[in-house]
């Protein structure tokens, strides 16, 4: 208790949500909104300012619902804002502060292309979890992506995920 007051302090009042950190979740594909939604949640709940979530569209819907204080965005405006692009997108900041990858997202080309992407565009903080790390462990391409990653990666594998990563 004493370390948890000593780190998480109570923010200021005059705090705005830009001060405390856009986080972008690349989660969830047909049937599998719900990891989305937990990923996302986890973010907001543990004092993102601003969760982006990156979900096929079919996904918005339920996502507003369950929490409205998340943005939903399509890939290609992801892809932009990972590279630094803002223009004609409304947003107001160059990047993310930490991407989080995987919960749901399957493990098809279409994953591959897309992590394969981050892994090349983005260049900080990087959570990697269930299907992302399935990815890593059927692929040597994305490995050596993920070995020559320039910023940190936390990687969250279950037992049957860690099992297949080593």
């Amino acid at each position: 208790e004493e370390y948890v007051r000593k780190v998480i302090r109570p923010r200021p009042r005059d705090m705005h949500k830009g001060d405390c950190g856009h986080v972008l979740v690349i989660a969830g594909s047909a049937g599998m909104t719900g990891a989305a939604w937990l990923a996302a949640g986890a973010c907001l709940r543990t004092g993102s300012g601003l969760v982006y979530v990156c979900t096929p569209k079919a996904n918005f819907s339920v996502i507003q619902t369950l929490a409205p204080e998340a943005i939903c965005i399509e890939w290609d405006e992801a892809l932009r804002l990972l590279s630094g692009d803002n223009t004609n997108t409304g947003r107001h900041f160059s990047g993310y502060d930490a991407v989080a990858f995987g919960p749901g997202v399957g493990t098809g080309m279409q994953s591959k292309r897309r992590m394969k992407a981050l892994l090349m565009t983005y260049g900080g903080p990087l959570v990697l979890d269930a299907d992302g790390l399935n990815l890593i462990a059927g692929d040597d391409e994305l490995k050596e992506l993920v070995r020559s990653y320039p910023g940190e990666i936390v990687m969250t594998p279950h037992a049957g995920e860690a099992v297949r990563l080593l």
